[in-house]
């Protein structure tokens, strides 16, 4: 798959990614302090940006069953979560 539009991905490091049950890819942006998904089907992204500017989620992202997204804020020793359908 090649993405032609990352209009809206400039100035990223992705690094965690997962795949729900409705094939969203979920992924970690650590420069952009945003987790987000693309969708393949729609070819659209979804972003949102975390409150703390510290935050650098990296590397640690799971989707859970309920399709809930977890991940890492590594400079903040928090876990991070994105409830399913709020983004």
């Amino acid at each position: 798959m090649c993405i032609r539009d990352r209009s809206n991905l400039s100035n990223t490091h992705i690094s965690g990614i997962s795949v729900d049950s409705q094939n969203r890819i979920w992924f970690d942006d650590s420069l952009g302090q945003r987790v987000g998904y693309f969708d393949p089907s729609t070819k659209t992204y979804k972003t949102v940006t975390l409150s703390s500017q510290s935050a650098h989620p990296h590397d640690g992202l799971a989707v859970d069953s309920n399709n809930n997204t977890w991940f890492t804020e590594l400079f903040d020793s928090k876990l991070g979560e994105v409830l399913a359908g709020t983004l």
